[in-house]
């Protein structure tokens, strides 16, 4: 069996519960709207949270960005989290990666979707789901992992995210 190289590993574990995210370089920005990252606890696992609900607001963006991260050139490098939603009512919740983001503004910089599994109306609330392995082969060097919530006062679905990890053999 080989070891894992973990290149991140974030549980959230020492986030501050009910405060927005900032440990281990972690940082979350709302580009629209003033809702953010929150830690958030339950039977004693700890995550980030971002929902709309009740912001009053007619956007809510908001970013949980990573801390920087350096993909090594010729391994395989793999990048997997899990998620799970509350309160359904058609937020977005989509994940990206950057090779240029500034560590301030993420509005100025370039983020290539990456294809996750995302729990969704067809697992049911309070599930949480693995985003199945994605590879990162092809983003070698520094990055940003972030993860962008889009919703409003309306569109206020309560997503969660938790054990993100950046790895290879």
């Amino acid at each position: 069996r080989l070891n894992k190289n973990f290149i991140l590993n974030e549980d959230f574990t020492l986030a501050t519960v009910n405060s927005p995210i900032s440990i281990n370089g972690w940082q979350t920005i709302a580009v629209a709207g003033t809702k953010v990252w929150n830690a958030k606890q339950y039977s004693g696992n700890v995550y980030a949270r971002m929902s709309a609900f009740q912001s009053n607001e007619s956007s809510n963006i908001a970013w949980l960005i990573s801390p920087k991260i350096t993909i090594p050139s010729g391994k395989d490098v793999f990048f997997k989290f899990d998620t799970e939603y509350s309160f359904w009512a058609n937020a977005i919740l989509e994940v990206y990666i950057s090779k240029n983001y500034d560590g301030t503004n993420p509005g100025t910089a370039e983020w290539t979707k990456l294809d996750a599994t995302i729990a969704n109306q067809s697992v049911g609330q309070y599930s949480w789901v693995n985003s199945g392995l994605i590879k990162l082969n092809d983003f070698a060097g520094d990055a940003y992992i972030g993860f962008k919530y889009t919703g409003s006062n309306t569109l206020s679905t309560t997503f969660d995210v938790d054990n993100v990890s950046v790895y290879n053999f």
